[in-house]
């Protein structure tokens, strides 16, 4: 039989019995306290892998525009030669590049024409110049040397002064006074020739008013001022506005044309900071509009009503979207941004890896295209070509765990934009890429670095009209140029 408690046993084991359900309760409140703790740190610790992983996103994004205004400034970093080993050094030559195909003639001048040859200097021999010998076997050799007059002289060959005496009489029945010639209200003024130079050396030239003060003094012994600069410009201007409509209609007749933008800071701004370029498809003429906004209206500026139906060359630019009936993008400029992704330095080793094959995929599609661009235009053939070439765009462009930021975005962009990257294929018109308008505004970039811009929004338009025409004409024949500008000069 089990043995009976006492009842100071029982009150014992009963206080023993209470501890444990205190302890027990307490236990259950600190473990309910540290449940909560872990949950707590539980979500902290998540939102600071997230906070982590967006802050390495945006640390990668940083480091590639670092590393993109880098190569603005100090330009592209030449790589190490490696040798068998494996082992690269700065010092090492570089490979020798492939030959080019061109001969020894081509790197000589070629021998000028007859109408060409101003002088002929004879150079005799007859003795031996060191022991006085008759010579034997005796020949001529021709030479060339081509030359300017000397420098010291140029203002006698270049510059003319017309003394003109102008006979003026009164009419009695036109009851005014009637003059030979045109009357200047100046005693002295400049030429027509001159303000066609100074036109000339401001935009083909792109000289600022300083060292075209400098030339003309010096070479032609003529002053000028900048506000005579400044005025010619203006008058040259207004006499060639004719003709800037003319080549805006001209490219306007194309099937279809490019338009890129780059800034063009005037300092009293009054519609904007930036340099607009339309050239069309089948001539080298191209048409400018500066001191413009960056916003879409001013697409409409650059074409005729009458040209909406033409098709539009551009980059990826959101304003140029909804823009035309049939919209082109440029391959160039995804290409560009591909490669530079795949040598960007900041990345890590697996992504750069994956960068690198994401270019080289992208590069071979891209000389795919280039490839049918080059054969004859057969629509059934170029349908069938641009079906395959989808194909591959598609593998390319899609996302991948190990995408970059920036690239990740990029092929997105290009996603949206599929359609638009083969009407080059179908639209015989059409190139692959959008390089004549950035190779048009390259001149136009290089004058804003010296001229840093305009003044006010009238030398804006001034210089538009400049732009527009000249340009035109200098790149459809530069040995015609001062012909053809002349011509547009006369009355």
């Amino acid at each position: 039989m089990p043995h009976a408690l006492d009842d100071a046993e029982i009150k014992r084991r009963l206080v023993r019995l209470a501890n444990v359900e205190r302890l027990y309760e307490e236990l259950k409140v600190r473990y309910a306290k540290l449940q909560e703790d872990y949950d707590a740190l539980k979500k902290e610790n998540e939102l600071l892998k997230a906070t982590i992983a967006a802050q390495n996103v945006l640390i990668e994004q940083l480091k590639l525009r670092i590393e993109e205004l880098e190569r603005m400034v100090f330009g592209r970093r030449k790589k190490k030669h490696r040798d068998a080993e494996g082992s690269g050094s700065h010092d090492d030559p570089p490979a020798r590049k492939p030959p080019t195909g061109r001969g020894p003639g081509s790197y000589r001048r070629p021998i000028p024409p007859a109408d060409a040859i101003t002088h002929t200097e004879e150079c005799p021999l007859i003795n031996c110049q060191d022991c006085g010998t008759a010579l034997e076997n005796l020949k001529t050799v021709v030479r060339y040397e081509e030359d300017v007059l000397p420098l010291s002289e140029w203002w006698k060959a270049l510059k003319r002064v017309v003394k003109r005496l102008i006979t003026t009489g009164y009419c009695p029945r036109c009851r005014e006074r009637k003059a030979a010639a045109h009357l200047s209200p100046h005693t002295v003024s400049l030429g027509g020739n001159i303000k066609q130079f100074i036109a000339f050396s401001t935009v083909i030239l792109r000289l600022g008013y300083q060292p075209i003060k400098d030339f003309l003094l010096g070479a032609v012994h003529l002053a000028v001022s900048d506000g005579e600069i400044t005025e010619i410009l203006a008058l040259q201007a207004v006499a060639l506005n004719p003709e800037f409509h003319r080549v805006k209609e001209r490219i306007d007749a194309q099937p279809a044309a490019h338009y890129d933008e780059t800034s063009w800071p005037v300092q009293a701004a009054e519609q904007g900071h930036f340099a607009w370029i339309r050239t069309g498809t089948e001539t080298p003429e191209a048409l400018f509009l500066l001191g413009r906004s960056r916003g879409k209206g001013n697409i409409d500026g650059l074409r005729g009503e009458e040209a909406r139906e033409q098709t539009g060359v551009t980059d990826a630019y959101p304003a140029y979207d909804n823009a035309f009936a049939e919209h082109a993008l440029c391959w160039a400029h995804p290409h560009r941004t591909f490669r530079d992704l795949a040598a960007a330095e900041c990345l890590s080793d697996e992504k750069r890896q994956h960068a690198s094959d994401a270019f080289a995929a992208f590069d071979a599609l891209y000389a795919g295209v280039r490839a049918v661009k080059a054969t004859p235009f057969i629509l059934a053939e170029r349908l069938q070509k641009k079906e395959e070439l989808a194909a591959r765009f598609d593998c390319v462009v899609a996302p991948h765990p190990l995408d970059p930021k920036k690239l990740a975005t990029h092929k997105e962009t290009l996603r949206g934009n599929r359609e638009c990257y083969f009407v080059c294929i179908t639209n015989p018109h059409v190139p692959a890429d959008n390089n004549k308008a950035e190779r048009g505004l390259r001149h136009l970039v290089i004058k804003r670095r010296i001229s840093c811009g305009s003044r006010t929004q009238r030398g804006a338009d001034m210089m538009s009209v400049l732009y527009t025409v000249l340009l035109s004409l200098w790149w459809k024949s530069k040995p015609a140029f001062f012909q053809d500008y002349a011509r547009l000069l006369s009355p």
